[in-house]
């Protein structure tokens, strides 16, 4: 169920610097922090966004940002493929130079957005210097990191695997035992990547529901929701192209909202410094 933080008390179990994380229990809203000497009381605010230390905003929309960035990628490269498949089976002049080059530019934009996106998702989940890891909204924050370092290290050690093979076959180093083993390890990497992928969206929608309380925001709340099941579903008819897509559109437009909230709460805090 929706519901934006307002008091405090309700919000903060431990009073920490919004900062540098110190533990400012005993201390007046009047006094300073011991550490990074930032008033008190701009630490006791409450839990929204708003109130929040700038820098870690900056984090978080620049995560917004990057994973905009790598979905667009993504979705360009497999639109190029789809292009170039048909026409690779034509006889019109010039084709034979067009698909190679698009060939490349959508394996260079794909490999771009598949770095781009755990990238994005390591600043969307940073972590907030005021808040303690037990409270609410930590564990699936961990979550998200946790399984973004597992899908990172299954997905080197496949493409490893797929590199060095040829290599090894080529150089007459490989014998079937070893090539079997090498091709099981790559396979299992893929299932693990494909589970802690899973494990990873549901977490993030998790996530991205605590988040839009603290902006506060009912619908990118009610999107997050909505795309914890709806998104899996789509995701099933990936061979008839149009469901995905409808899927990261949903996805992409829940972000373009984060984003927004965060430039308007950025801007709000500019305004009341200046």
């Amino acid at each position: 169920m929706y519901s934006a933080s307002v008091e405090p008390e309700a919000a903060i179990k431990s009073v920490r610097c919004i900062t540098c994380g110190y533990d400012l229990v005993g201390l007046t809203p009047e006094m300073a922090c011991p550490e990074c000497g930032i008033s008190v009381e701009r630490s006791i605010r409450g839990d929204l966004l708003r109130w929040r230390d700038p820098k870690y905003l900056k984090r978080l929309h620049t995560g917004a940002v990057l994973i905009q960035t790598a979905l667009s990628l993504i979705v360009v490269a497999f639109l190029l493929q789809l292009f170039a498949a048909p026409l690779a089976s034509t006889n019109m002049r010039g084709v034979p130079i067009i698909v190679p080059l698009l060939a490349i530019l959508a394996s260079i934009g794909f490999t771009v957005g598949v770095i781009l996106y755990p990238v994005g998702w390591f600043f969307l989940t940073a972590r907030d210097p005021g808040r303690t890891d037990d409270e609410k909204g930590q564990r699936s924050r961990r979550l998200v990191r946790l399984s973004i370092v597992f899908m990172l290290v299954s997905t080197v050690l496949a493409f490893g695997i797929g590199f060095t093979l040829p290599l090894f076959a080529m150089s007459g180093a490989m014998n079937e035992q070893l090539a079997s083993l090498l091709l099981f390890i790559a396979g299992a990497a893929q299932i693990v990547n494909l589970l802690v992928w899973v494990l990873q969206y549901y977490a993030s929608m998790a996530y991205l529901r605590w988040l839009a309380e603290r902006i506060p925001s009912e619908r990118v709340y009610k999107r997050a929701k909505l795309l914890l099941w709806l998104g899996p579903i789509l995701l099933l008819f990936f061979c008839f192209v149009i469901p995905p897509l409808i899927a990261v559109v949903l996805y992409y437009n829940m972000l373009s909202w984060i984003r927004t909230e965060l430039n308007a709460i950025r801007s709000e805090q500019l305004a009341s410094a200046a």
